[in-house]
């Protein structure tokens, strides 16, 4: 509500007011620099999870406590975790459960499909493959809000389909950074 916003000086928001909803899917498209990262920064400030702190100059963001959220970043780390491992910790409910029934002797990796690529670490992939891995990782999740940073990147048009559908039928609420004005209106 009224938000203001201010970056090494220059004043990305003024007087923003916006409400959104669990099922709302929303996109931001923009001009590089017009502050659309700084606002999912924001967004993951006011949750304490973000990297990067972004504080409100004016105004006020309110989240529910309840809420989770999950973001895929435009970048990815290098990482010697798997590749399958790194996807399935997206979901840290199930990683939990899973760790703790494999630490009482139980078989509980019936979910996980072995090949060698999935074992590989995440560092042995290409950039492309780590965008991959990490929208993968981002839809594991059980998140209220999903935060999706430019996800088309380095997807091919069938992919690009699978995920216009997969995020139509999400029942949380998604804010996407994109310019594919086509991915948008779908």
């Amino acid at each position: 509500k009224d938000v203001g916003v201010r970056r090494d000086g220059r004043e990305l928001f003024a007087g923003a007011s916006f409400q959104l909803h669990p099922g709302h899917k929303v996109g931001l498209t923009g001009n590089n620099g017009t502050g659309k990262s700084t606002l999912f920064a924001l967004l993951l400030t006011q949750m304490g999870t973000g990297d990067t702190e972004v504080t409100l100059d004016k105004g006020e963001v309110s989240i529910p406590d309840s809420w989770h959220v999950a973001h895929m970043a435009q970048e990815v780390g290098a990482t010697t975790q798997s590749a399958i491992d790194y996807v399935l910790s997206g979901d840290e409910q199930w990683y939990e459960i899973n760790a703790a029934l494999n630490g009482l002797g139980i078989d509980s990796d019936t979910v996980r499909i072995k090949t060698s690529q999935h074992e590989l670490p995440v560092e042995g992939f290409s950039g492309g493959w780590r965008m991959r891995l990490n929208l993968a990782k981002t839809l594991m999740s059980r998140a209220d809000l999903m935060l999706l940073d430019e996800p088309t990147n380095h997807l091919d048009l069938d992919a690009i389909l699978w995920l216009e559908t997969w995020i139509n039928a999400y029942m949380g609420l998604v804010i996407v950074i994109s310019h594919d004005q086509a991915f948008l209106d779908a």
